[in-house]
């Protein structure tokens, strides 16, 4: 489950042995056009402690931007005892295919599943994210949580700021609802499933709710799922009513293809909490935080009204998405 891991200081002065057993994990990370972050979000997984990380794995998903340099820019100072692999590939595939390789390269006992445009919260962020499942073999997945931020923050315009508290409204939302209802609360932004299942993991080619089929898939093979809300990430927005307007769309598009395969199961874990409770909780929520609720409110108007008169919709699998700052 874990080996003696020797840790050297910055200025490599001294060795401090610690014998101690650390959990051995890989870490997945598709990418596609994250200049930006991708270098934040290594620099917050070097930091990690109370884990081994044997390997970090890099699916470069037709990247168009600097991508790819700026992952080899700070390759050069990841510690010897990670290995890094960065698959580059020159044709945009889709998160979901990129995960499956992700799946078949990966050698650890746990996989740590990871966006491109996140930032892990602190230094034990995977440490509160594996435990579980050193804890206990019946669990087969672990999801934590994430915050909103935004990159522009300080020449925000009014509009700008209704919508990125509108996301974060929702991400309070969501989480009390998965907490308190037992309704489905699991997270792509951050997850990790022990080897016995991402070994077994198959995505559907472009799949869409490519964090819902894993979810469902660990139900169906009677393994439990652990809400891990202290396992935190930051995700970065671009608060635009378009982005905004094009999330809600992709958040309520569950393909047919999850329903139909996966059942009762797939019918018993997205069923919606009563509207009672719903209600309760929404008050509750705006009462502490009353700019972030009304702007949920105003936007969710609005998404519905877009949502109803654009059925037509085209909702993309691929990556393109995720420039435009929506969340595969």
């Amino acid at each position: 489950m874990g080996e003696k891991y020797a840790i050297y200081n910055p200025n490599n002065l001294r060795k401090v042995i610690l014998v101690m057993y650390f959990p051995r994990i890989s870490i997945g990370i598709p990418v596609y056009n994250e200049q930006e972050n991708i270098q934040k979000l290594l620099l917050s997984i070097l930091c990690q402690k109370g884990v081994n990380i044997r390997e970090i794995i890099i699916i470069n998903d037709g990247s168009t931007d600097n991508t790819l340099k700026k992952i080899m820019e700070i390759s050069s100072i990841i510690e010897r005892d990670i290995v890094l692999k960065v698959i580059n590939l020159r044709h945009n595939i889709g998160k979901a295919n990129a995960l499956n390789i992700i799946f078949r390269i990966a050698s650890s006992e746990y996989l740590v599943l990871l966006d491109s445009d996140v930032i892990l919260m602190d230094e034990y962020t995977l440490k509160r994210l594996v435990y579980p499942l050193i804890k206990n073999e019946d669990i087969g997945l672990v999801s934590g949580w994430y915050e909103i931020s935004s990159y522009s923050s300080i020449n925000m315009s009014v509009f700008n700021k209704i919508i990125t508290w509108a996301y974060k409204f929702s991400a309070k939302l969501l989480k009390e609802i998965g907490s308190n209802f037992g309704v489905y609360g699991a997270t792509g932004a951050i997850m990790a499933v022990p080897r016995n299942i991402y070994k077994e993991l198959q995505l559907p080619t472009n799949m869409l709710r490519d964090d819902l089929y894993v979810y469902l898939d660990v139900l169906s093979k009677n393994k439990k799922f652990v809400f891990q809300p202290n396992a935190k990430v930051i995700v970065h927005i671009n608060p635009t009513l378009k982005n905004y307007l094009r999330y809600q769309v992709r958040v309520r598009s569950i393909p047919k293809d999850i329903i139909i395969g996966f059942g009762n199961i797939a019918q018993e874990e997205l069923r919606k909490p009563p509207y009672s409770m719903l209600l309760l909780t929404l008050l509750r929520l705006s009462i502490k935080y009353p700019l972030e609720g009304i702007s949920w409110v105003l936007l969710k108007v609005i998404s519905l009204i877009y949502i109803k008169y654009l059925k037509n919709i085209k909702i993309s699998v691929r990556w393109r998405a995720r420039k435009e700052g929506i969340n595969e």
